[in-house]
């Protein structure tokens, strides 16, 4: 073992005993998990056994997966964090990804949180929007709340390829149209393994009007036909959750003290699609359902802050701001994790 070697497995606390050269891996579990934080992409080079490398090496990483500490979604705690909701893998251990990030760190990331009028409504960008790809992707599919809600989380919360395509839109006529052009191109693109996240607001077109039928019936129309598209592609199938609505926009909230709502008086506004989703849900349980609202709220309300800190999430009634997404992404990571789809 040379030297640079030898110090970090001392610093791990797997340096192996004099005179023997073997590395024992059951340590991995009683190691410190400060010192094992420091190194989270640490590949230990075992020497000669009977199991080849890669097969050592992948017991090591589900080993430091199995703690937390070999996860993407492992992040530094910071004050911005909500006192009232954190994820499971946020740690004060330096060196890894902030729960919500620094400005800085985000840069790559900006061009996301802008509105891109090609990749909504154009049937005949399509194609450009939604690549074929030969490595596993994500396909990310539904309107202007999958754009701005979904979309920075997401693309934080994974090293996936993410490609998106707003498909439904109120203010685009021939919506059913795009929609059954954004199904072809699926059709095309999609590859066994690949993840389709659909995501849609879950009230009336906008979060002030009543749901009709005739939109409750396409809704259902094209969750169904994505999710049989995506059974005879092989494919996963994600369906996003939606935020809650204010009230009023924020910009308002400054001069209203009525920024608040009851959590239960919007999952109420949003029970028609619900339902919707629940059938669903039940007839494909390989369909897996991501419900993010209550992270937005905190005893039963919600309102334009972080819950537990006094930072504004929402950009107007509805959509996320950039804080809110950053807050948004480790929990959507673990969840993502936990369902085995990263």
């Amino acid at each position: 073992m040379n030297c640079c070697r030898l110090l970090v497995a001392l610093l791990l606390g797997l340096a192996p005993s004099c005179g023997t050269s073997k590395v024992d891996t059951s340590q991995l579990h009683s190691t410190s998990s400060f010192r094992l934080a420091l190194f989270p992409d640490f590949r230990l080079q075992w020497p000669h056994s009977h199991a080849t490398k890669d097969q050592q090496r992948k017991t090591l990483r589900s080993d430091l997966q199995a703690a937390g500490l070999g996860s993407r979604c492992a992040c530094t705690k910071r004050t911005e964090l909500s006192s009232t909701h954190v994820p499971k893998q946020a740690t004060l251990v330096a060196g890894k990804r902030f729960c919500v990030h620094k400005p800085e760190e985000i840069k790559d990331h900006a061009d996301f949180y802008r509105m891109t009028a090609e990749c909504f409504g154009h049937e005949d960008k399509v194609s450009h929007c939604l690549p074929k790809t030969g490595n596993r992707t994500i396909y990310l599919i539904g309107d202007c709340h999958a754009y701005i809600n979904v979309q920075p989380a997401l693309r934080l919360a994974t090293s996936l390829p993410v490609y998106f395509y707003g498909n439904n839109l109120p203010a685009i006529e021939s919506s059913e149209e795009v929609f059954q052009a954004v199904v072809d191109r699926l059709r095309v693109v999609l590859k066994p393994n690949d993840l389709v996240v659909f995501s849609e607001i879950l009230t009336g077109d906008d979060s002030k009007s009543e749901v009709t039928q005739a939109q409750l019936d396409s809704f259902e129309s094209r969750l169904t036909e994505t999710s049989e598209l995506c059974a005879e592609k092989h494919a996963k199938m994600v369906i996003m959750g939606d935020t809650p609505a204010l009230p009023i926009p924020p910009l308002l909230c400054r001069l209203s003290k009525n920024c608040s709502a009851s959590e239960a008086d919007i999952r109420s506004q949003q029970k028609a699609k619900r339902d919707i989703l629940a059938s669903v849900l039940k007839s494909s349980p390989a369909i897996k359902w991501f419900d993010y609202m209550h992270l937005f709220c905190h005893n039963g309300v919600c309102d334009q802050f972080i819950p537990g800190t006094k930072i504004e999430a929402f950009t107007d009634d509805d959509h996320l701001n950039r804080k809110g997404a950053q807050y948004l992404w480790p929990f959507m990571c673990e969840w993502l994790e936990s369902q085995q789809l990263l």
